[in-house]
């Protein structure tokens, strides 16, 4: 996993419960990152609302070669780094939603 995001992302930064840090829930911290215009995206709507069940959060941040950001949440580690996959290999993510 860690190996697949070296080889194919310039930059990569994950983050576990950084809401704690500021003392948070789940559902105030995605919509403070996106009122200051760094929204994150979950792979599907259930797994949104597993992460604020569970006041509990990933965060992956990656920047491609070409300069292009991405911002991805998701209930694990496996389920970021599988939806950031999927984007730089071209797939499309019809569902990937704030």
């Amino acid at each position: 996993m860690i190996e697949w995001l070296a080889e194919n992302v310039s930059v990569f930064k994950m983050q576990h419960n950084a809401h704690h840090e500021f003392k948070l829930s789940v559902e105030q911290h995605l919509l403070h990152r996106k009122r200051i215009g760094e929204a994150l995206f979950f792979l599907n709507s259930k797994d949104r609302e597993t992460c604020v069940a569970r006041d509990e959060l990933w965060e992956l941040r990656i920047i491609l070669s070409d300069g292009a950001v991405m911002d991805i949440a998701g209930s694990s580690l496996d389920t970021c780094v599988g939806a950031a996959r999927t984007a730089v290999e071209g797939e499309r993510i019809p569902h990937l939603a704030a």
